[in-house]
């Protein structure tokens, strides 16, 4: 059985199990799966699945640079349906670099895993595994705080990784649960907070 890369109202949508085909499933239970809380410049934010228009997307892409090495674009994105700017939303792009162009070589296990520290991306080099953050902001949301805008020295923090169902594209995905605190920026403009704990999912190559 799919979710697909909505996973919208995942709960609600009448799935009798959470059984799928190839890989064992994260529990059901009456808590939304997807989810991001904690605070935003000292406001209390605290957004799921299937409350208030809430949804979540996951895709990734895969770039061959000219030197033949390979970096994939992991993302996911938790907004409010129909949201004209996307305020209130939180999107996470995972770069993963590597030499393996092939993706049925891609190992998903070592770039997620239990306590692994991802560094926070405040200006993309080529050669780490690196985790972009943009936050739109609540009054303001266009453009978007990023953390490329400001210096960093934090880390997405993995708690738990994981299998889940493919997504609409027929791409795997986990379920990573996740603290995060750094700071946000847009090229202009003041400096802001995230401290936040949260689930997303991220689709990967295989």
């Amino acid at each position: 059985m799919r979710i697909y890369a909505l996973f919208f109202l995942i709960i609600t949508l009448g799935f009798s199990s959470c059984k799928g085909k190839e890989k064992p499933l994260v529990e059901c239970n009456n808590e939304a799966p997807f989810y991001v809380k904690g605070n935003y410049n000292g406001v209390s934010i605290d957004y799921k699945i299937g409350e208030n228009d809430y949804f979540m997307k996951t895709s990734f892409e895969k770039q061959i640079r000219p030197n033949k090495t390979t970096i994939y674009y992991l993302k996911s994105f938790l907004s409010q349906k129909d949201s004209i700017g996307f305020p209130n939303s939180l999107q996470l792009i995972m770069y993963a670099n590597t030499t393996d162009s092939i993706d049925a070589n891609f190992n998903v296990d070592s770039l997620f895993y239990a306590g692994l520290q991802i560094p926070v991306s405040d200006n993309y080099g080529d050669t780490l595994n690196e985790m972009l953050v943009f936050f739109g902001d609540m009054q303001d949301p266009n453009p978007a705080y990023i953390s490329s805008a400001q210096s960093q020295t934090s880390f997405f923090i993995i708690k738990t990784v994981e299998p889940y169902n493919l997504n609409d594209l027929g791409q795997k995905t986990v379920r990573v649960t996740f603290d995060l605190d750094c700071e946000v920026k847009r090229i202009a403009g003041p400096t802001k907070r995230l401290n936040i704990s949260g689930a997303f999912a991220f689709a990967y190559p295989y």
